[in-house]
């Protein structure tokens, strides 16, 4: 395994970093366009939606304009049937004068260290640049899936339940239908307002929320659907920001509801796992799926991540780990992880210890990785019986989120 010795955690830290100010916005819109294109407008009214107080900035001076920024999303994120503390990370930007210097480094440095000094157990993100995120302890640890399928090819279904129009008032019987599939899934976020105002309006676009309702009036299903028009031929795409089935009869209901767009729609196109209900009902291979974008986890607080983990009921055993973090102090060192009945005991150790970087075990701790392949890329190190432990411990589904934050 690699020595991470070079990089002392001092090159991480920046000499003005916290939180912004409201009257950072106007600065921080140009920051976040000037980084991701899009109206400065927008990436204002973006960071309003989650509150300046969620941005951090780096100014290069204390009573200076920012030069750096980035926005913690405060949610969770299920694992092993359990929703576990995760802050994402959205919005990294740095003055395009300034770029090359360092900056970004030293932002995302202080953040997780940030993070770790408040005890948040996991950070997540999507990264433009894997390589850089890298640097301070992020690892790919799971994928965003885009399918796209021919309307004309889905197949129409008889409604078994009723189905009708959902509004804001139904949110907490969605949140209820949502994370039924979320806990039995690695990687789904436990959402909070943001994400879940973004499966009803995201970019500037509205979706229509369409519920499947049993006998007994519980919510079964549902899917949130946008129509996006093709001028040049009158006919249109569907895209879905949600689509959440409980039952097989609300997972019927709402695909003949989906395989009614096929008089003027052309394409289905949504995001899931490497596996999907809806693709999974269809007689042939039509349309594709394909890796749309990984997302990447750092394990900010090793005893917090691993004891607020869920595990398999049936798994019992104990794992010694060495844990190499150059960023976070409070990370590093021998941990003894104990699991039964589902949950983990985690505390110092000592004795023979698989050696594990702290990317590689955000990698295995997601189920991303298994130890062998993680090994083979030079993020772990152990024995065979150290490698069957941590096969156990943290298998389960491949780990994948439909969001984008």
């Amino acid at each position: 395994m690699a020595s991470h010795s070079e990089n002392p955690a001092d090159m991480f830290t920046p000499a003005h970093y916290g939180p912004a100010r409201e009257d950072d916005l106007a600065r921080l819109g140009l920051l976040v366009h000037e980084a991701f294109s899009g109206a400065q407008e927008g990436a204002e009214a973006w960071m309003r939606s989650h509150g300046v107080a969620n941005v951090r900035v780096v100014r290069e001076s204390a009573d200076g304009q920012p030069v750096a920024c980035l926005s913690r999303i405060v949610m969770g994120q299920f694992f092993g049937g359990r929703s576990v503390p995760m802050v994402g990370i959205a919005g990294v930007a740095t003055d395009v004068t300034r770029r090359g210097g360092g900056l970004g480094k030293r932002l995302m440095g202080a953040c997780v260290r940030e993070l770790a000094a408040e005890g948040v157990a996991l950070s997540a993100l999507y990264a433009s640049t894997r390589a850089f995120y890298r640097r301070v302890g992020y690892e790919s640890a799971g994928g965003r899936y885009e399918y796209e399928i021919p309307i004309p090819k889905i197949p129409t279904c008889r409604a078994e339940l009723e189905v009708r129009r959902l509004t804001d008032d139904d949110q907490p019987a969605m949140t209820r239908c949502y994370e039924a599939v979320a806990r039995s899934q690695n990687g789904m976020l436990d959402r909070g307002p943001y994400c879940w105002g973004r499966v009803w309006k995201f970019r500037e676009n509205p979706y229509r929320v369409f519920g499947a309702v049993g006998p007994t009036g519980d919510l079964e299903g549902y899917v949130a659907v946008f129509q996006r028009s093709n001028p040049e031929f009158g006919r249109h795409g569907v895209q879905l920001s949600d689509a959440i089935f409980t039952t097989p009869a609300a997972a019927r209901t709402l695909v003949g509801l989906l395989a009614n767009y096929a008089t003027m729609g052309d394409a289905l196109k949504f995001f899931g796992g490497p596996t999907h209900p809806i693709h999974l009902m269809l007689g042939h291979h039509w349309g594709s799926v394909r890796l749309h974008e990984p997302w990447m986890l750092r394990i900010t607080s090793v005893p917090a991540a691993l004891e607020a983990r869920g595990y398999d009921p049936f798994v019992r055993g104990r794992l010694v780990i060495d844990v190499h973090d150059e960023l976070v102090e409070a990370n590093r060192g021998v941990w003894e992880i104990e699991v039964e009945g589902g949950r983990a005991r985690v505390r110092r150790g000592s004795g023979e210890a698989m050696c594990v970087t702290v990317r590689g075990l955000a990698a295995m701790y997601s189920g991303y990785l298994v130890p062998e392949a993680a090994a083979t890329c030079g993020l772990c190190a152990g024995t065979a019986a150290q490698f069957a432990i941590a096969r156990a411990m943290f298998g389960g589904p491949t780990p994948w989120m439909p969001d984008f934050f």
